[in-house]
This record gives C-alpha cells, structure tokens and sequence, in this order.
C-alpha cells in the first residue's frame, strides 16, 4: 500500500465530494487514498472517522467531507483477517 496511488475514480469521487455538500464516503479500505484524493484533486480538507470510537463526533458537513472506515484506518491497528 505504499506505492499506492490515487486513481482516475478516486479523482471523480473527490470531486464528487467537494461539490456536493453533505456526502460521505463509508469504506472498508486501510489505506488513505479517498482521503489524499481529495486533498490532492480538490481545495477541500476532509474529515476521517479512522476508528470507531470517533463515530460519535462523525456529522455530514457542508465543508468537510466525510470519510468512515468501518475496519480502521491502517494506522489505528485495522481489523482484519490475516491471509494465510
């Protein structure tokens, strides 16, 4: 994930979030490309929900959009199965 890098749909997604107010992203990915998307693609600065104990203070916003990761940001020790 390292060399990961934002996509042409992580490109529209981000637009799509900086135009629209109100929207959220919720996803099951670790990795922080929804996020840098729109930092990179747009002058918007989104707030992430990396860990469900800051669900609580995650509201929809007219600036900010919103970005939940429902197994925990990669940082935030993920909840995953391990691969064998």
């Amino acid at each position: 994930m390292k060399e990961a890098k934002p996509s042409f749909g992580h490109f529209v997604l981000a637009q799509i979030l900086s135009r629209y107010t109100g929207h959220c992203v919720l996803t099951t990915n670790f990795d922080s490309l929804v996020e840098s998307s729109v930092y990179q693609f747009t002058n918007k600065t989104p707030l992430v929900c990396g860990h469900e104990s800051l669900s609580g203070y995650a509201r929809p916003s007219n600036t900010h959009p919103l970005v939940i990761k429902i197994h925990r940001d990669l940082l935030l020790n993920p909840k995953a199965t391990p691969m064998k």
